[in-house]
């Protein structure tokens, strides 16, 4: 049997490392099974490797070292019988031969690939990798078994760099740095040109000495230079003429100027930048253009920006470009080169005409002057501007849009009083408009109601109404109507401006809404008319009630007690024991006012159970007195008010039943009225009846049964006086349409022309524009002295159109003093003066025996009378207080005009009939009596004549504190040509008490003295912590003088 021999190779490739075949024994019998001769069927490691025989003969080598062939660089090479392995092969009949397998090893070389790197155009900053392995897997070197490095690189070396490389070389465009390990770094020399390569040549060597070259290839890039500019016409390339400050049309908006900015890219730097042929250095930088100035404003790497400012005008019809335009050179280091043209567009300035931001405005007329005519200049309605090229020419037109165009404004119809026939009250037909050049005329069948024309050259627009319109609110006397055309447009002003080259604009603005104002005319509120009433206060009181019993009925068996009594009194009836029926009526003590219901006390019923024997009351009569004081004056008062009493038999139980209530009954309640005079006044006195529970006076009251109940009685005490009137017009002032009618607010939402107006102290009664105003009794009688009542009526006055004006009437009442109304004249020419009523003058009335504390006119000065009784004296009241004689005078000059001048001249002169009676008083004492000598008729004087009405001039004023109020002043005429003054006037005046200037009072003899007894008024001793007033001791000496009798002069004297 023979073995197999076999020789094993490993491969150059680097990846074979492994050797495998299959033993082929022969000569043997049956199978053969083979295995090493050391170590059997296992791996069996070798110098250079491990083997592996299978019992089937296959068997696989490893190469786990390099084998160390000659040293050189000899290039690949095998070594034969590196190592061998001896092994054993048995057949199936356990027959054995061994056999050799030797190993061949192939001897590994490196190999060298070149590579590529690059740096980016413009850059310079270093870039790396490494020869071996390459980045990108495509230059990768291959080491092989025995291992390699770099051992050379081609180039200048660089010495003293300072490099950590194991290789500094420099190349064409810059500095390689390279280590063994093949890694490297290379660095591009500043100021170095793009699109070029620097090449490296290294040398990888292994460990016995193979060795391969290759090359390192730097691309260095180059992307050339670039410009960006903006588009002409664009935001950042377009000026505006309108923007110039010199005369552009819109010089404050900067719109001369633009900027932006331009960029460009040139990777090789350092990159110049021209512009204009000029190098651009740094911001602020300008560069002339044609029509204005380009300027750098910033300067970055890749970006310039600029602004442009056009600084002249220029003629855009007379061929010139409409633009400025800049070429711009860019180039990089390496001398690459672009052009570009930034051109800034020139807008020209043409002329604009809109609507001002002011308004149109408007014109109105008032109808109140048809004579002027509204004018205003309207060039302001217009924003104008001629543009940086200036004016040529600006003018203004008016535009109608066809004829018989409507205004919206209507005639007036006087015959159109209804508001119910569709259209307003007055009004006709619609004005028209029509034109002619630039006037528009508005007019109804030919006649002209106003016109509207405009100055072609200014601007100035005139409205003149010539005839009055119709205005349609009549709530409003100012009512304004408006022109307005049917349609916006028909009625416009054109303004058309061309500028210095020639173009032309224009704007029209509409007229037919809101300019064209008229103002009604309406009825015009006057000064509001006023009424002044002074009603005169007399000091009114009612006091001293008092009340009795009389006509009791029956005339038994009913006890009355005390009778007359100023408190209660008392009526008494059936049992004998305490809880007797009866009647108590207690007297009021509160404040009685005239004109007002007040209470006159208070009835209190007993109504208990009366014996079947017993008198039971039927009838009595209350008395009840009381005095009445006016002005000092008193005068006592008695009326009676008839009781009837019904005793129900008692019959419905209970006791309590209303059937069992007892009645009581006024018998004359409203049915007479009494009566009561005090000195010149009468007043009517009245029963109202009781007070129920309700609140309602009525003549009957109930109460039950076993009970009692109180009920006031009341009354009331109406003055007669005349209540003062006042009588006047009103005056109207309807405007330029026209009169229609007065009317007046009848305080119910209605309107009268005529009637009887309640207002809310008098009536008034009113006839168109005429009234008559009467106080009102309860208003009269309630007002004191110094109060001021103010009644206010409205009246209307609508004008033919029927605008309709209000105007308040003002009725003022003042309450005044009763006073006195004399004539005073200056008899010492240094005016009228007077004496307050503190000076203490008494007049006394010889007629009516009543004395009036009064103020007085001065000593210098005097009073006009008449002696009506020819007494020689003045000793009436009605001899100076002339409105005395008359029913209607409110002062004494009214009086003397209405009673005594009788020739109707409005002066007292010798042509009227009592001219004679007349004097004048010079109370030289002030005293209030007439003393010898100090009257004087008027021809002694030396007076011709008296006016009665008052001068010019006049002024009203009051004078003496307060007590004497002046109404005016007339003039005196004398006999030698002088004039003087005389004053119509009212004196306060007041009932007087008697005063005593003497130490003593004369006393009316009383009985048995021969001689008046005489009382000594100074030794009369008054006890009183207080000074009294004047008055208050006249009042004592007068009641002293009427309480002393014998009994108080004589204590020991005995009479009867």
């Amino acid at each position: 049997m023979a073995p197999s021999t076999v020789t094993g190779s490993l491969g150059t490739a680097s990846d074979t490392e492994t050797a495998a075949s299959t033993l082929q024994a022969s000569g043997g019998v049956g199978n053969y099974t083979y295995a090493l001769q050391t170590g059997g069927n296992a791996v069996v490691s070798g110098t250079y490797g491990s083997i592996q025989i299978n019992a089937d003969g296959s068997f696989v080598y490893t190469l786990t070292s390099p084998v160390t062939g000659a040293t050189g660089n000899d290039g690949s090479n095998i070594v034969s019988g590196a190592e061998s392995f001896v092994y054993v092969v048995t057949d199936s009949l356990g027959n054995t031969a061994t056999g050799t397998i030797t190993i061949n090893v192939a001897d590994d070389v490196p190999t060298a690939t070149d590579n590529v790197n690059s740096v980016a155009a413009g850059s310079y900053a270093a870039v790396s990798g490494n020869v071996i392995t390459d980045d990108d897997g495509q230059g990768a070197d291959v080491l092989g078994a025995d291992g390699a490095s770099v051992t050379a690189v081609s180039g200048t070396t660089v010495s003293g760099s300072g490099s950590t490389y194991d290789f500094v070389v420099e190349g064409s465009y810059g500095v390689l740095e390279l280590n063994s390990d093949g890694s490297y770094q290379y660095t591009r020399n500043a100021g170095t040109p793009g699109n070029v390569s620097d090449v490296f040549s290294y040398t990888l060597t292994d460990a016995d000495g193979d060795a391969d070259s290759a090359t390192l290839t730097i691309n260095i890039g180059n992307a050339g230079v670039e410009v960006s500019i903006p588009k002409a016409g664009g935001d950042q390339t377009t000026v505006y003429e309108a923007g110039l400050d010199a005369g552009g049309s819109q010089g404050s908006l900067n719109t001369e100027t633009t900027t932006g900015s331009f960029t460009y890219v040139a990777t090789d730097q350092p990159a110049t930048i021209t512009i204009n042929g000029i190098e651009v250095t740094g911001a602020n930088q300008s560069i002339a253009g044609a029509f204005g100035t380009l300027t750098i404003t910033s300067l970055t790497a890749g970006t310039v920006g600029y602004s442009y400012t056009l600084t002249t005008a220029i003629d855009h019809n007379d061929g010139i470009a409409n633009s400025d335009s800049f070429d711009i050179v860019v180039r990089d280091a390496d001398s690459d080169t672009v052009n570009g043209t930034l051109t800034i567009d020139i807008i020209n300035d043409v002329p604009s005409v809109s609507e001002s931001s002011i308004g149109l405005g408007a014109l109105a007329v008032d109808e109140s002057d048809l004579s002027v005519a509204a004018s205003a200049n309207f060039a302001s309605a217009f924003d104008i501007s001629y543009g940086a090229d200036g004016e040529q020419s600006t003018e203004y037109s008016l535009l109608l849009n066809g004829s018989n165009i409507g205004s919206g404004l209507y005639a007036v119809d006087n015959s159109d009083t209804s508001t119910t026939d569709g259209d307003g009250y007055g009004q006709g037909a619609e004005i028209l408009l029509s034109q002619s050049g630039n006037v528009v005329t508005g007019s109804v069948g030919g006649e002209v109601y106003f016109t509207i024309s405009l100055d072609a050259s200014s601007g100035e627009l005139t409205f003149d109404q010539q005839k009055e319109i119709w205005h349609g609110d009549t709530s409003d006397v100012n009512d304004v109507e408006t022109l307005t055309t049917n349609a916006a447009g028909d009625l416009q002003i054109r303004a058309t401006v061309i500028d210095g080259d020639g173009d032309i604009a224009s704007a029209e603005i509409d007229l037919g809404a809101g300019v064209f104002n008229i103002y009604d005319d309406g009825p015009i509120p006057g000064t509001p008319p006023s009424l002044s009433i002074d009603v005169p206060i007399s000091v009114v009181d009612v006091k001293d009630l008092g009340a009795s019993w009389s006509a009791v009925s029956p005339n038994y068996g009913i006890s009355i007690y005390n009778n007359d009594s100023d408190g209660e009194i008392n009526l008494r009836w059936g049992s004998s024991s305490s809880s007797r029926s009866g009647y108590d009526f207690e007297l009021n003590t509160g404040a009685v006012n005239i004109d007002q219901e007040f209470a006159l006390g208070t009835l209190t019923h007993l109504n208990y159970p009366v014996p079947t024997a017993s008198a039971t009351l039927t009838t009595v009569d209350l008395n009840v007195s009381f005095n009445v004081v006016i002005d000092g004056e008193e005068t006592a008062h008695t009326t009676t008010i008839q009781l009837k009493h019904v005793e129900t038999p008692n019959n419905t139980s209970p006791n309590s039943h209303p059937d069992n209530d007892d009645i009581i009954t006024i018998l004359n309640n409203g049915a007479s009225v009494s009566q009561i005079t005090v000195g010149d006044r009468t007043f009517n006195f009245r029963v109202s009846g009781f007070l129920d529970a309700n609140g309602n006076k009525v003549e009957q009251i109930f109460t039950t049964e076993g009970a009692r109940s109180s009920f006031s009685l009341w009354a009331e005490i109406e003055s007669t006086d005349d209540l003062p009137e006042a009588s006047g017009n009103v005056i109207a002032d309807y405007g330029q349409d026209g009169p229609g009618f007065i009317s007046w607010d009848n305080g119910s939402g209605s309107d009268v022309t005529s009637g009887q107006i309640q207002g809310q102290y008098g009536v008034l009664n009113v006839q168109n524009g005429s009234y008559t105003y009467q106080v009102d009794r309860s208003a009269r009688d309630s007002l004191d002295e110094g109060e001021v009542y103010i009644d206010i009526f409205t009246w209307y006055q609508t004008d033919a159109d029927g605008d309709k004006v209000a105007t308040n009437l003002e009725i003022t009442l003042n309450g005044v003093a009763n006073t006195a109304a004399p004539i005073a004249l200056d008899l010492d020419g240094n005016g009228v003066e007077y004496l307050s009523m503190q000076a203490g003058v008494v007049f006394v009335d010889e007629a009516t025996g009543q004395a009036f504390n009064t103020a007085w006119v001065a000593d210098g000065d005097g009073l006009l009378v008449i002696d009506a009784n020819n007494s020689g004296t003045v000793d009436e009241l009605r001899e100076f207080v002339f409105t005395e004689w008359s029913d209607s005078a409110e002062t004494d000059m009214e009086a003397v005009a209405e009673v005594f001048d009788t020739n109707q001249n409005q002066m007292l002169d010798p042509g009227d009939e009592a001219w004679s009676q007349f004097a004048v008083w010079h109370d030289a004492n002030s005293n209030g009596i007439t003393d010898e000598g100090e009257l004087l008729s008027l021809g002694e004087l030396g007076i011709d004549s008296i006016a009665l009405n008052y001068n010019d001039d006049s002024e009203a004023r009051t004078d003496a504190d307060g007590d004497v109020i002046i109404h005016g002043q007339s003039q005196v005429n004398w006999s030698d040509g002088t004039v003087s003054l005389a004053e119509d006037t009212s004196f306060t005046l007041t009932v007087s008490d008697v005063l005593f200037d003497d130490d003593e009072i004369t006393l009316p003899d009383i009985g048995d003295s021969s001689s008046s007894p005489v009382i000594d008024n100074s030794a009369i001793n008054i006890v009183d912590a207080s000074v009294p007033e004047v008055d208050e001791v006249a009042a004592l000496e007068l009641d002293l003088a009427l309480n002393i009798t014998k009994q108080n002069l004589d204590p020991g004297w005995q009479g009867e």
